[in-house]
């Protein structure tokens, strides 16, 4: 019986700790949505800026790491496919793929979706963060 109570007492442990790592991943993903934006603006209709692209697959690599763990999967995938994109094809070539911009923004729709649905349900226990999504 005790062994039973000190299980519960970790699984309720990991599950608090679970809730304050995915409210902190919301909150850096109102940065994070704010900056791509900023890089996306950065990008020509048909050209795009390097530096802005390196850093974009950053970004995408921190949220494809984590999103689908914190109950995010299309996130995920939206970032994973970024992400690959930009390091194992290299910039110049994601630079020419003619998806990578419909994918940043499918990627920033994704993230504006995640954080509007957020922002409707301060109430939440996740939301711990600050609310300044608009």
């Amino acid at each position: 019986m005790m062994q039973q109570g000190a299980e519960q007492m970790k699984q309720d442990a990991l599950s608090v700790g679970l809730v304050r790592v995915r409210a902190r991943f919301l909150d850096e993903l109102h940065g994070r949505f704010d900056r791509i934006d900023e890089l996306r603006l950065q990008f020509g209709n048909d050209r795009c800026d390097h530096a802005a692209l390196r850093e974009i697959g950053e970004i995408a690599h921190k949220i494809a790491g984590t999103a689908a763990t914190l109950g995010f999967p299309k996130l995920g995938e939206s970032a994973t496919v970024i992400d690959d994109l930009v390091h194992e094809n290299g910039e110049e070539a994601a630079t020419n793929d003619p998806r990578l911009l419909g994918l940043i923004d499918s990627l920033c729709a994704t993230m504006q979706e995640i954080l509007s649905q957020h922002e409707a349900n301060p109430s939440s226990a996740l939301s711990k963060g600050r609310s300044r999504f608009r």
